[in-house]
């Protein structure tokens, strides 16, 4: 199961340098002027002071400064803009935490990220462990919502400087201010500002007092974690043999059967890289069945199946087209027969087939994120529980799915 995961994240890592796109954008010079091209999307952690751009696919990148930008976006996922503003680094850790609550401001040509655009607008700067959020009044020069650690001065009773003695606390004045930035809005004359200094809070409050107002708004922050639901149906080609334990000698090897497969694909998508990863089950029922074809001693095997597969997969756009994807997946699988499953040897009491768990690959194409065709080939596994004998089943699917959640 580890070496399965750790070749996805091995592969992923290879593809995903690939998968960094150009996207449609744009930026605007100190002039004013606005460009339109093709933005390097890098999903910036921490705020950047370049950034690579194009004006046709086709030609080689140039690297933009925050000198010469005023403003730069990627359509319909991210905006930066460019803005002196006063800024406090005091850093979170314990090692180097300030021991005063006053902010220590200086000021800082930055690009702060765009998280509700409105008047006030919200913004963003991230650089490490440093997280601070800026509100913007129209006409006015963006100011940071305070909010720092300190640490007190040491126990009186122990001047030693041991960890043990330190009291942290908390300088929370954006409270206040974000108390006196909606004040004009009834719904908030009585409000009680306890919202910890999150994106997410901070973004529904901003949001819920632009609605008070009346007032236009666009978020940018939309990164979402999602549910997904699909009905899926397909073939199976199987192969098993029996074979000893002691000398590895196969006994018989049983016929090819093609089968049909149903079940459903249940995923958990994460919002991070362009959601292109997601966490799924897929139980589905399987069969082997070849008492149609029994061998010249009766050799047959009986085998019905819900298995459930677990694990992860890796999403790959094609191209520009968001609409057009590629995939890679990998699986632990626990495999639970039923209906009295077996191997018949024609001779002997049949070998019941117990449960048991292997290792699944797989890979596919889907369209608008509604359909998907995939191929998973499940590692051969034994499927007896016996000392002497063991059962070698491989087992190739292929599979449509229809998005239905």
């Amino acid at each position: 199961m580890k070496k399965s995961f750790l070749l996805l994240f091995l592969l992923s890592l290879t593809v995903q340098y690939a998968q960094i796109n150009f996207e449609k954008g744009y930026y605007i010079d100190n002039s004013g002027k606005i460009i339109e091209g093709f933005i390097k999307n890098v999903e910036w952690r921490n705020n950047p002071t370049t950034f690579e751009f194009k004006s046709q696919l086709y030609q080689v990148p140039q690297q933009k400064t925050i000198e010469n930008v005023k403003e730069f976006g990627i359509y319909n996922n991210v905006k930066f803009k460019r803005f002196t503003v006063d800024i406090d680094r005091s850093l979170p850790s314990v090692t180097a935490m300030s021991t005063t609550s006053k902010p220590d401001f200086h000021k800082e040509l930055l690009f702060l990220k765009v998280l509700v655009e409105g008047n006030p607008t919200l913004y963003k700067y991230v650089d490490d462990e440093i997280i601070r959020f800026f509100y913007h009044k129209q006409g006015e020069t963006p100011k940071q919502l305070v909010y720092k650690k300190y640490k007190t001065a040491y126990n009186t009773k122990n001047e030693s400087q041991d960890y043990d003695n330190l009291v942290i606390k908390e300088n929370k004045y954006y409270k206040f201010q974000l108390k006196e930035l909606f004040k004009d809005c009834s719904q908030f004359k009585n409000k009680d500002y306890n919202i910890p200094y999150k994106t997410n809070s901070l973004i529904d409050i901003f949001k819920k007092y632009h609605k008070c107002k009346g007032q236009s708004f666009v978020v940018y922050n939309k990164k979402r974690a999602k549910f997904n639901l699909w009905l899926q149906a397909g073939v199976t080609n199987s192969i098993t043999d029996l074979e000893s334990t002691t000398d590895g000698k196969v006994y018989f090897t049983l016929p090819r059967n093609t089968s049909f497969t149903f079940g459903f694909y249940f995923s958990y998508t994460l919002p991070l890289n362009k959601n292109k990863w997601e966490i799924f089950i897929e139980p589905s029922i399987q069969s082997y069945d070849t008492k149609l074809s029994k061998l010249k001693n009766g050799e047959y095997i009986h085998f019905k199946n819900f298995s459930f597969p677990f694990g992860m997969k890796y999403n790959m756009f094609i191209g520009q087209n968001v609409d057009y994807k590629v995939f890679v997946k990998t699986a632990y699988v626990l495999d639970m027969p039923y209906d009295e499953s077996a191997i018949d040897v024609g001779t002997y009491t049949p070998y019941q087939i117990e449960n048991h768990s292997h290792v699944m690959f797989g890979a596919g194409f889907a369209y608008k994120d509604t359909y998907r065709i995939e191929v998973n080939y499940n590692l051969q596994r034994n499927i007896l529980n016996y000392v002497y004998r063991n059962s070698m089943l491989t087992m190739l699917e292929v599979k449509l799915s229809y998005r239905i959640l």
